[in-house]
C-alpha cells in the first residue's frame, strides 16, 4: 500500500498523480528508479519501506505544527523476513554477535527499516511501538557510524562515543546489556550511569575503560558531568547522541535535563530520537536537538497493521477493594491452571499496583497466601566438593516485587531473577511492581498482566499490557476496577482502541460468590474462637458456595500476615492510593466521597474501619475541608468541605503519594516516638504519639487496648492485634 503524507498531515491515495510523486522522490532521492505507468516504486527487497529525507528549518511557532518543509512519502509493502547475514553494510563483528548472543536469525520490520538506511550520518526520528526491536536497531546503526569514525584520522580517543539517555534506571540497564552483547566482538567499553549505584565504582570504570558507549538516566549522567571532570570533557565531545523513548522523557518531566544535555553536546554530533509516540512536546523536543539540520524521519507503526496489545486476550473484573486479595489468588491460581494444561509449565504473571505503598502491602500478603516451595525434584548434594547445595523443585509458587523504594541494586537484582525465572516443572514466577517495570523493560514469558486499579492514563495501559504477549506468545492482560474507575473503560475506547469487556469467568456472578465464601469463611471462623454468638456456618451456603474450600486454604496465609502487619502500613498503602487517584480526576470523573469511601475499604481486611487524617495538602487538593464534628478521626463518607477546629498532626509523613517518591524511608517510624522495636519502649506506653498535643489527644485506652497474645498495640475495630 502507498501512501503520500502532506504538510497539513492528510492522507491521499496515489492515484494518477505520478508527476507529483515523482517531483517529491526526485527532491528527496534520486537512488530509486521509477515507473510512470502505472505508478510504482520499485523498492529493494530488503526495505519494509522508506522514510524520504525531511527537515525542520524553522524553529517558529508554525514550524511546532507543521515538522517538515518538504512532503514526505512513508512506503509500505508485506513484509519478508530479511536475514542478517544478508546486510553487507553491517561490520561483521557485529553480525557474528547478534548470532552468537542473541541467538538472531532475521530482522523484524523496524530493525530492518533502521538497518536499511546503513551506512548513513544523517539525523534520524524513529517513531516505533516497544516490543518491535527497535532498540537493537538504533544500537547497529549507531555502532556503524562509530566504528566508521573511529578509522578516520580526526577520531578522538577521549571522547564519548555513544551517549544514549533512557527514562528509567531499569530500561538504561536492559539498553547497556544489548549494547554489551552487541559489541562482544568491537571490545568497546560500555557504561552504565544511573542512580541508585555507587558513583564511586562509576567514576572508576569511566576512568579504566574506553567510553565507546555511555548509556545512563538524565539526573546521573548530568551529576556526572559536572562533578567528574574527565567524563565532562568526554561527554562534551560525544559523537553520537540517543535519546531513547523520547515521549517517556518527557511524561517524567526531563525537559530541561534534555535542553541541558543536548547543549552540552558537540554540533555535529549525529543524533536518534526514538519515542512511541510523535507528540507536538517529542517534535519540539526534536527541533531543540536536531538544531535545524536536516533529519530523516522513520514512521516505523504500520496504520493498517493491528496493534499488538489489541491481539492480547483483555478484560476486567468489577469488585470491591476488601475482596482483592482473594480475588487475585483465585485469578492467579486459575491462570497457572491453564498455562500448565496450554504448556504443561508454569506461568509468568506481572501485576501492577499504584503505589509503593500498596505494592508493599499486596506483595507482603499475596507472598503469605500463594508462596509455596512446591516438591523437591532432587536433594542437595553435600558429599562431593562441587557439589549441588541446592534442591530443585516443581509446583512452587514464587513472589518478586520492584518499587521506587528500593535500593538500585536490589531491584536490579530482582529484575534479572525474574526474567532469568525457570517456569519448567510447573514452577510460577509473580513479579509485583509499579510503572517502574511498565515500559521498555522486557520479560520473556511473561503469560498475565493484572493490573490492580486504573493506570494513570490509557497509554501507560498499553505499555504495561504490552509485556506480555511479545514475539507471538500468547498474553492475557486482566484488569480489576472499582465503580469509580469504570470511565476509564470509555478514556481507552477513544484514545487506544481497545475494547474493554467485563471478564467471562470473572463475572459479577462468580465476584458475589467469592464475596460470600470470604463472609461464610470469617463468620466460621469468628465462631469457632467464640468471638460471635452466631451458630455454625450454614451448612446448606457452604454446598452452594465451591469457593468456600479455595478462601479457607488461603485465609490462613492472611491471617498469618494479617497479625504481623502495622496499622500505620495499612493506613499509608490507603493515604497513598488516595494521592494516586487525586491525580486521576480529569480522567475518572469521581465524587470525593465514592473515592474515599470505595478506596477505603482496602483497610477492612485488616479490621480498620475508621478512615485516618488526610495531609492537608491532599486534602486541599481533593477540595476538601477538615472532618465534620468533633471526630478526631474520619468516619466512612463524613467528610465534609467545612472546616473544623481538629488538630492535625505534620503531614510530612505522607509524602510518598506516588510511587516514584524518594522522600520516606520505610523502615522509619512515621510520628516521633519510638522505633519499631526499640530495647527502650515500654510495652505499657503507646508506641507512636498518634494524636498532637495532650489537650487535643483522646485517651490512649480509647485507642489501645492490651492484646490478649502480643504487647503490640494498634486500632482495629477498637481492638488490638499483634503485629
Amino acid at each position: 500500500m502507498f501512501r503520500i503524507i502532506t504538510k497539513t498531515s492528510r492522507l491521499f491515495p496515489l492515484k494518477g498523480i505520478p508527476s507529483a510523486v515523482s517531483a517529491s522522490l526526485k527532491a528527496s532521492s534520486a537512488k530509486y528508479p521509477i515507473q510512470s505507468i502505472p505508478f510504482s516504486c520499485i523498492v529493494p527487497q530488503q526495505s519494509y519501506f522508506r522514510s524520504f529525507s525531511s527537515s525542520y528549518t524553522s524553529l517558529n511557532s508554525q514550524a511546532m505544527e507543521q515538522p517538515s518543509t518538504s512532503d514526505q512519502i512513508v512506503l509500505f509493502s508485506e513484509y519478508e523476513p530479511i536475514p542478517f547475514s544478508s546486510y553487507s553494510s553491517v561490520n561483521p563483528n557485529t553480525l557474528k554477535a547478534i548470532k552468537s548472543e542473541f541467538k538472531f536469525d532475521c530482522a523484524t520490520k523496524v530493525q530492518n527499516a533502521i538497518i536499511s538506511q546503513i551506512p548513513s550520518d544523517q539525523d534520524f526520528l524513529i517513531k516505533a511501538k516497544t516490543g518491535t526491536g527497535k532498540t537493537i536497531g538504533f544500537l547497529i546503526s549507531a555502532i556503524e557510524t562509530l566504528l566508521k569514525n573511529k578509522k578516520s584520522g580526526s577520531y578522538d580517543k577521549d571522547s564519548v562515543g555513544i551517549l544514549i539517555v533512557s527514562p528509567t534506571r531499569e530500561l538504561a540497564k536492559q539498553i547497556a546489556n544489548e549494547a554489551s552483547k552487541l559489541s562482544t566482538f568491537h571490545k568497546f567499553g560500555v557504561h552504565e550511569l544511573v542512580g541508585g549505584e555507587s558513583i564511586r565504582n562509576q567514576t572508576r570504570s569511566l576512568s579504566n575503560r574506553p567510553k565507546d558507549i555511555v548509556v545512563g538516566t538524565p539526573g546521573r549522567l548530568l551529576d556526572l558531568w559536572d562533578s567528574f571532570p574527565e567524563f565532562g570533557r568526554a561527554a562534551s565531545k560525544t559523537q553520537i547522541l540517543v535519546f531513547d523513548e523520547a515521549d517517556m522523557l518527557l511524561d517524567l518531566g526531563f525537559q530541561k535535563e534534555i535542553n541541558d544535555i543536548v547543549s552540552r553536546c558537540p554540533r555535529d554530533r549525529q543524533n536518534f530520537l526514538v519515542s512511541a509516540t510523535f507528540s507536538s512536546k517529542v517534535r519540539q523536543t526534536a527541533r531543540k536537538a536536531l538544531e535545524g539540520k536536516s533529519f530523516k524521519e522513520l514512521d516505523c507503526v504500520d496504520p493498517n497493521e493491528s496493534s499488538v496489545v489489541k491481539k492480547i486476550k483483555q478484560s476486567y473484573i468489577l469488585a470491591n477493594w476488601d475482596a482483592h486479595y482473594h480475588l487475585i489468588s483465585k485469578v492467579v491460581a486459575s491462570h497457572i491452571a491453564e498455562i500448565k494444561e496450554k504448556t504443561g509449565a508454569g506461568a509468568k504473571i506481572l501485576i501492577f499496583l499504584p503505589t509503593t505503598k500498596s505494592v508493599q502491602v499486596y506483595s507482603s500478603v499475596l507472598s503469605s497466601m500463594l508462596s509455596k516451595s512446591g516438591t523437591p525434584l532432587n536433594k542437595p548434594d553435600k558429599s562431593s566438593r562441587f557439589r549441588n547445595h541446592r534442591a530443585q523443585y516443581k509446583n512452587s509458587v514464587k513472589i518478586f516485587s520492584i518499587h521506587g523504594k528500593k535500593s538500585q541494586d536490589v531491584r536490579t537484582r530482582t529484575s534479572d531473577n525474574f526474567r532469568k525465572f525457570d517456569i519448567s516443572n510447573n514452577n510460577t514466577g509473580i513479579l509485583i511492581t509499579t510503572d517502574v517495570s511498565a515500559r521498555g523493560v522486557d520479560y520473556p514469558g511473561t503469560s498475565l498482566v493484572l493490573q490492580v486499579g486504573v493506570p494513570k492514563d490509557p497509554q501507560q495501559y498499553t505499555h504495561r499490557v504490552g509485556r506480555t504477549g511479545r514475539a507471538g506468545t500468547y498474553g492475557e492482560g486482566i484488569t480489576i476496577l472499582s465503580e469509580f474507575e469504570l470511565p476509564f473503560i470509555r478514556s481507552l475506547s477513544l484514545e487506544q482502541g481497545v475494547e474493554l469487556k467485563e471478564s467471562e469467568v470473572f463475572n459479577s456472578s462468580m465476584v458475589s460468590d467469592l464475596v460470600e465464601a470470604i463472609e461464610l469463611t470469617k463468620k466460621e471462623a469468628d465462631t469457632e474462637s467464640g468471638e460471635t454468638k452466631d451458630s455454625t456456618t450454614d451448612q446448606s451456603l457452604e454446598a452452594k458456595n465451591e469457593l468456600i474450600p479455595f478462601v479457607k486454604k488461603h485465609s490462613f496465609g492472611f491471617e498469618r500476615y494479617k497479625n504481623e502487619a502495622s496499622v500505620e502500613e495499612i493506613e499509608d498503602m490507603f493515604i497513598s492510593c488516595i494521592g494516586y487517584y487525586q491525580s486521576l480526576e480529569g480522567i475518572l470523573r469521581y465524587k470525593v466521597n465514592d473515592l474515599i469511601s470505595q478506596v477505603s475499604r482496602s483497610m477492612l481486611p485488616f479490621g480498620i474501619d475508621k478512615i485516618p487524617h488526610l495531609p492537608l495538602q491532599l486534602r486541599l487538593s481533593l477540595g476538601i475541608g477538615r472532618p465534620s464534628g468533633n471526630s478526631k478521626s474520619f468516619s466512612r463518607n463524613n467528610y465534609s468541605r467545612n472546616n473544623s477546629s481538629t488538630r492535625y498532626k505534620d503531614d510530612s509523613r505522607f509524602n510518598d503519594h506516588r510511587h516514584g517518591s524518594e522522600n520516606h524511608s520505610s523502615s522509619q517510624p512515621r510520628f516521633n516516638g519510638y522505633r519499631h522495636g526499640s530495647e527502650n519502649h515500654s510495652s505499657s506506653q503507646p508506641r507512636f504519639n498518634r494524636y498532637g498535643s495532650k489537650n487535643n489527644r483522646e485517651s490512649s485506652d480509647n485507642y489501645f487496648q492490651k492484646n490478649r497474645s502480643s504487647g503490640n498495640r494498634d486500632r482495629r475495630n477498637g481492638n488490638s492485634y499483634s503485629r
